[in-house]
């Protein structure tokens, strides 16, 4: 249903006159003054006549129109209020509740675009409002038709509210998938790393061997998977920052854009790092592989921040949904420690295919002084 418009609604403040004989002049100048649209003018003369005249409810009830005017609506509901309990008339009772039902449906109409949740309360309280005057006054028919109009603004801002919340119950879903896709990324960014080092250790021992520049070859086809892998992550956060953005949604310096500049950066360093692997020069790609990481963490904890902003703004929301049940509870811990055993999996064939690397240089190396240090058979000479 679309949004219903203000103009459809009866947002009347009901201004109250009495006799001059029973309250002197200064209600009569605040009157005047509103008439005028004087409204500062207004509420300073009620506010004298109530020094004169404090349990009046005929004064609580103009100042409140005059608040109201001024678009002072939570002060204008506060001095509607006390008219209605300070009279016995329930003429008077129910026009101060209706009045109080319109100053919550506008305080409601100036919290809508803030704060979507805070808004529908104000509206549901100000039915509540225009239903108590309706109660005490049967024939306020304003009342009655703000109460069906208001209904259908709730309604129509319920819907809304669900679709907000699934959206962003989807765009958390995609965060976390990022997160969870770039700490993998940093961890087999620290696995090549790690070889890196090794082979460049192994080739200071012996120089660049067959081996070792098969190795290099791998590393560099591995570091330019990872890559792939980065850039991968940096389109898929600017998809979400697009999605906000449309919506109107991405905070200030958001974290997520700070993250995306950190996996840009990671992208780069890890195109250099393929340069000098190619290059055949673990040591000067060590540099930049290092750089790489020290990046794709701080993304890291970019992302951490805001899904840890978002889970706050979130709590109430979460603390009023289902609780898992504990076989979703059990399939979680199931599913995460498959993951855990298979990047473990993953560093131990990493670092048994580094050790072997080592090992296989280390027994050619002896193998070679071996056959520089061997006792050569030289034939006899023809002229002994």
């Amino acid at each position: 249903m679309k949004y219903i418009s203000l103009k459809w609604i009866l947002l009347t403040s009901i201004i109250l006159f009495l006799p001059v004989l029973i309250f002197g002049d200064e209600l009569t100048k605040g009157n005047s003054y509103y008439h005028q649209q004087k409204y500062d003018a207004a509420l300073t003369a009620y506010e004298k006549a109530e020094v004169s005249q404090p349990e009046s409810p005929y004064v609580y009830f103009n100042k409140g129109t005059a608040f109201y005017k001024m678009q002072d609506y939570l002060k204008a509901k506060e001095q509607f209020q006390l008219a209605a309990t300070k009279t016995r008339d329930l003429k008077i009772e129910s026009l101060a509740n209706y009045n109080t039902g319109n100053a919550v449906f506008m305080e409601a109409e100036r919290q809508k675009d803030s704060d979507l949740e805070k808004s529908i309360q104000l509206y549901q309280e100000s039915i509540e409002h225009y239903s108590r005057a309706l109660e005490l006054d049967k024939d306020l028919s304003k009342a009655a038709y703000n109460i069906e109009i208001t209904r259908l603004i709730v309604k129509d801002l319920l819907d809304k509210l669900k679709n907000q919340q699934e959206q962003t119950k989807e765009q958390r879903e995609k965060q976390q998938e990022i997160l969870e896709n770039l700490q993998k990324i940093a961890k087999k960014q620290g696995t090549i790393n790690n070889t890196t080092s090794q082979i460049q250790k192994a080739q200071q021992q012996t120089g660049l061997t067959p081996q070792l520049a098969q190795a290099l070859k791998n590393m560099n086809k591995e570091q330019k998977n990872n890559q792939n892998q980065t850039a991968q992550a940096s389109a898929d956060i600017d998809e979400v920052l697009k999605e906000l953005a449309e919506k109107q949604a991405l905070p200030p310096q958001s974290p997520l854009t700070t993250a995306k500049d950190y996996v840009d950066q990671a992208v780069n360093y890890q195109g250099l790092a393929q340069n000098k692997l190619a290059g055949q020069d673990a040591e000067e790609a060590q540099k930049p592989q290092k750089q790489a990481l020290a990046a794709l963490e701080k993304a890291i904890e970019e992302l951490t921040k805001n899904d840890h902003s978002q889970e706050q703004q979130n709590q109430q929301q979460q603390q009023e949904q289902q609780e898992p049940s504990p076989q979703e509870e059990e399939q979680s811990e199931e599913n995460q420690q498959d993951q855990n055993k298979e990047e473990q999996q993953d560093q131990q064939q990493a670092e048994q295919e580094a050790a072997q690397i080592l090992a296989e240089e280390q027994q050619n190396q002896e193998e070679r002084e071996k056959e520089q240090t061997a006792v050569r058979y030289y034939a006899p000479s023809k002229d002994w």
